[in-house]
């Protein structure tokens, strides 16, 4: 599967949509990508290692994922 830039873009908004309070955005130069934090104070910090595309689409996958693994969990103890 080829990762293109729009994906990466997706990938962002729905990062966005799950962690209100953060702001994620994607970063390339030189061949390589990193997902990026915006701080409050208007720094940015590194979330994920350097890597491809295709590294970096899945990281922030798995991101959502474990996000959601979490929140199943809490709602099905809950009943």
């Amino acid at each position: 599967m080829r990762i293109t830039q729009k994906d990466l873009d997706q990938k962002v908004e729905q990062l966005n949509g799950i962690f209100e309070t953060e702001s994620f955005s994607v970063g390339g130069a030189y061949g390589g990508w990193m997902l990026h934090r915006t701080l409050p104070s208007g720094g940015r910090t590194d979330v994920s290692p350097r890597g491809t595309k295709k590294e970096i689409w899945w990281f922030m996958e798995a991101m959502i994922r474990g996000v959601n693994e979490k929140y199943y969990k809490e709602t099905k103890e809950e009943k």
